[in-house]
């Protein structure tokens, strides 16, 4: 399953692909990354067992912003205005028109091919902070 996030004024809530390869990286520089940008604002996050990704091992790991609503081309320009796309690790593409995202416990993409699911971490019983939508239902 997977949610929209680049639809034509759609607001989302902050959320941070992160796409690492051979090096796990550390949550806590991503969470202060975020802090930098969105202060005093709760973070959660999903994570991907790592994987072989062609030859390399890839970490893979969604963050979200909790309480802030944002159209997704101006969140891209926010991040980018913060120097976000200067490092690899996060995915910029993730914010052009239509794009979508793997919900949390999705294990098939959108082709048919298996991935390990997306597991959230910190949201305790709330499964929908890890998401980007503030669908509830």
């Amino acid at each position: 399953m997977c949610e929209l996030i680049g639809g034509t004024y759609q607001q989302i809530k902050p959320v941070l692909d992160v796409d690492a390869y051979e090096t796990d990286p550390n949550i806590d520089d991503i969470l202060a990354d975020i802090n930098k940008v969105f202060p005093n604002k709760s973070v959660y996050y999903a994570e991907r067992k790592p994987r072989k990704y062609k030859i390399r091992i890839k970490y893979s790991y969604c963050f979200y912003v909790d309480g802030v609503r944002i159209i997704a081309k101006n969140l891209k320009k926010l991040l980018i205005k913060n120097g976000f796309d200067k490092n690899p690790i996060y995915d910029m593409s993730i914010y052009d028109s239509n794009k979508v995202l793997f919900l949390p416990m999705t294990t098939k993409k959108t082709d048919g091919s298996k991935i390990p699911p997306l597991i959230p971490r910190n949201c305790g019983e709330d499964f929908f902070k890890c998401g980007s939508s503030y669908i509830k239902k």
